[in-house]
């Protein structure tokens, strides 16, 4: 999982929206058989911002990842 905390120490509310938040990508990818793939998230605003490389992918267009 991919976190950057910048200045402070993160709560553990702020450490857990962000597990939440990669479990549910990685889940959701997984279910539609995405292969090779790594997703990062990061706290804005303590809102999490996910950010997904993957290898380019019939399955994986814009308009499948947006449900």
């Amino acid at each position: 999982m991919g976190f950057f905390s910048l200045g402070k120490e993160s709560r553990p509310a702020q450490q857990e929206t962000v597990a939440m938040a990669h479990a549910a990508v990685t889940r959701f990818l997984e279910q539609r058989q995405v292969e090779n793939f790594k997703v990062y998230v990061v706290l804005f605003d303590h809102q999490p911002i996910v950010l997904i490389k993957a290898q380019p992918q019939k399955r994986l267009r814009f308009s499948n990842i947006i449900e």
